[in-house]
């Protein structure tokens, strides 16, 4: 651009484009007299990315280079971030005393996912220069472990072509759902534990990392073969078991136990809890916790010894199987609170109620157990209490022998004595 016939002086001269914004902002510029012209004053223009977050905590990426400053406050403003560092196992932040982290690693770059915290609904104005929607993405490291992640694109992107030019990868990830304050699982085809197939522009997700190396993701214009051959699979048959958790507003709707109905197991790890969380996960075999064990079809008993976990202190925990819709019904489902002694039958419970301790975290260890139903099945009848002096007295028939215990709780279910515990009764009256 040309500016001429200024008179001898000082000028300032800002540029102004609708949709860009500019780095810098504006330039002092002196022309005339012993200075004569100025020329190489030069901006540089970027479009202007909106990304909205609701109240609460989001987990998003930036789908643009940012225009000058990449760093955590110049991008996204006085808002406090985390980030997973894989080598460290926990978030790092840019808040006063947090731990010391490398100025590259919290730097703001397309592909990388942040976890926002904001006191109410805002929009944030990114410039910066848009990722290239043509060809597939390279742009993050990554590390062995569950590492934080984003759409680098500023367009919906099948969860399909993270898998097909990156092989270091799980088949799964993780989205953080707002309104729910809750992980949702992402996949690539429509598989039995699977809440979506895509991602949003800009939306963060969890992937875990087999090893280090690069992620390559395939630009949203296409799906390559593998990706495309992938989403043609049929959903596995076999059945699943939601196990949801909440704490006032805050849940864990993702976990699933089940069998797949094929020779194939389907496990899910367990993502990294948030500040302010109730977390479901399995235990079962091996150093990973699981949000999903979905095992190979039987028809033996099976069992999952699961934890529910919190640390938010001194409050209501529920504890439900909101659909058994998919379980056969000649199998009977049985849920136990190990640490209170309490056996459940499952499909009469409508949801199982505990409270979190009041000076830490808390962690509540339940088994869930599936099994053929026996040809006899088990029926209580006539149990009733009468006075019996000072005393009372429990009479109860069972229509087999089995193990009966017997406890005496208040209106809000806390324990005041346990009267026999696996007790061995015969048939008939006891």
């Amino acid at each position: 651009y040309m500016i001429a016939g200024l008179m001898a002086g000082a000028y300032t001269v800002t540029p102004v484009l609708s949709g860009y914004e500019f780095s810098p902002n504006n330039a002092q510029v002196t022309v005339g007299g012993s200075e004569g012209n100025a020329t190489g004053v030069d901006f540089v223009a970027g479009s202007v990315y909106t990304l909205t977050v609701p109240a609460g905590l989001s987990l998003v990426g930036v789908p643009c280079t940012p225009l000058s400053d990449n760093s955590p406050g110049a991008v996204f403003g006085a808002v406090p971030i985390a980030r997973w560092d894989p080598s460290r196992q926990q978030y790092l932040t840019s808040e006063p005393g947090a731990v010391p982290a490398a100025q590259e690693f919290l730097a703001v770059t397309p592909g990388k996912g942040y976890f926002l915290y904001t006191s109410e609904a805002r929009e944030l104005r990114i410039p910066g220069e848009p990722v290239d929607t043509t060809a597939p993405f390279m742009g993050v490291e990554l590390s062995p472990g569950w590492n934080m992640v984003a759409n680098p694109f500023a367009e919906e992107l099948p969860f399909a072509n993270f898998l097909a030019q990156t092989t270091n990868i799980r088949p799964y990830g993780f989205v953080y759902d707002s309104q729910t304050n809750s992980y949702r699982v992402v996949v690539a085809d429509d598989a039995i534990g699977m809440d979506r197939t895509s991602l949003l522009p800009g939306e963060g997700v969890w992937v875990y990392a087999v090893e280090t190396g690069q992620l390559i993701i395939g630009p949203p214009t296409g799906l390559s073969a593998q990706a495309a051959q992938q989403q043609k699979k049929s959903k596995q048959a076999g059945w699943m078991i939601p196990i949801v958790a909440q704490v006032g507003d805050c849940a864990d709707l993702s976990s699933l136990a089940g069998v797949t109905g094929t020779e194939a197991s389907w496990q899910v790890y367990n993502p990294p809890a948030v500040a302010g969380h109730v977390d479901v996960y399995f235990t079962g075999e091996g150093t990973h916790r699981l949000a999903q064990d979905l095992r190979a079809g039987s028809s033996e008993k099976l069992s999952w010894d699961f934890v529910v976990s919190t640390d938010i202190c001194d409050a209501e925990v529920v504890v439900s199987l909101p659909d058994l819709s998919r379980v056969p019904a000649d199998l009977v489902i049985i849920l136990e609170d190990r640490d209170a002694s309490r056996t459940m039958y499952a499909r009469t419970m409508s949801s199982y109620t505990f409270r979190s301790n009041s000076d830490g975290p808390t962690m509540r260890h339940f088994r869930l157990s599936v099994a053929p139903r026996q040809d006899r099945g088990l029926v209580i009848s006539t149990a009733s209490v009468h006075p019996a002096g000072t005393a009372v007295r429990l009479t109860y028939s069972v229509s087999r022998p089995c193990s009966v215990s017997v406890t005496v709780r208040n209106i809000a279910g806390r324990l005041i004595k346990r009267l026999s515990t696996d007790r061995v009764v015969p048939e008939g009256t006891n």
